[in-house]
C-alpha cells in the first residue's frame, strides 16, 4: 500500500473535517481506513478545485475531462503518467477495487458526477436567485422614484458568487435594459452604472 498517499489523504481529510477524520478512524475496518481517507481526500480536492475563484470556467471543464479520461483509464488498466499528488490518491484507492462494476466504481463515477452537475448548475442557480430577489425588491417599492437603482443593487448583492467574466456581461444586459426604463421614467442619477455600460457586443 502506498504510504505517501495514505499520508497526504489523512492531512487532507484533518483538514477538511475532524468529524470524518475520526469517524474513519473509529468507524470503518482498519483494513479499510486508509482507502476511506483517500476517498475523501480525492473528493475534497476536486470539489475545492472546482469551486476555486481563481479558475476559469474553461479551467475548471479542463479539470473534469481530465479527471474522466483518469478514471476510465484507470478502471481499463491503464496506467497514466504526469498526475499530481492528489490524482496518485485516486490511483492507489482505484488499484484496491475488489471487483468488477464494484460499489467503490460507482461510488466514484457517481460522486463525481455530483461535483460535476454542481458545478453546472451553479451560476445557472446564482441567476435565478439574482432574478427572484430582484423581483421581490420590483414588487415591494412599485413606482416608487428610486425602485431601479434598488432592484438592481439587489441583484448585484445576490450574484456576487458568480465569477466576474460572466456577471460582466449578465449585468450589462440588465443595466442597459434599466437604463432605457430610467431616462423614461426620470430615475435618480444616482445609479451611474447604467449610465457607464458599454453597448452589447
Amino acid at each position: 500500500m502506498n504510504e505517501s498517499t495514505a499520508d497526504l489523504a489523512r492531512s487532507i481529510t484533518w483538514e477538511g473535517s475532524k468529524q470524518t477524520y475520526f469517524t474513519g478512524r473509529l468507524m470503518i475496518d482498519r483494513d479499510l481506513v486508509d482507502d476511506f481517507y483517500r476517498a475523501y481526500a480525492y473528493f475534497r480536492w476536486a470539489d475545492d478545485v472546482i469551486d476555486s475563484s481563481s479558475h476559469s470556467d474553461e479551467e475548471r471543464i479542463a479539470f473534469i475531462k481530465r479527471q474522466r479520461v483518469l478514471i476510465d483509464g484507470l478502471y481499463n488498466n491503464e496506467q497514466p503518467d504526469d498526475l499530481t499528488a492528489e490524482e496518485e490518491i485516486l490511483v492507489d484507492l482505484i488499484s484496491h477495487d475488489r471487483g468488477e462494476n464494484s460499489g467503490l466504481q460507482s461510488f466514484i463515477r457517481n460522486m463525481f458526477a455530483i461535483i460535476e452537475f454542481g458545478m453546472l448548475m451553479r451560476d445557472n442557480l446564482t441567476l435565478a436567485n439574482g432574478t427572484r430577489d430582484g423581483a421581490r425588491t420590483a414588487t415591494t417599492m412599485g413606482d416608487d422614484i428610486g425602485a431601479d437603482y434598488a432592484i438592481l443593487n439587489t441583484i448585484e448583492n445576490s450574484t456576487r458568487a458568480m465569477p466576474v467574466d460572466q456577471i460582466d456581461r449578465w449585468t450589462r444586459q440588465v443595466c442597459l435594459a434599466c437604463h432605457s426604463d430610467m431616462v423614461d421614467h426620470n430615475a435618480p442619477d444616482e445609479c451611474a452604472d447604467c449610465h457607464q455600460m458599454p453597448p452589447m457586443q
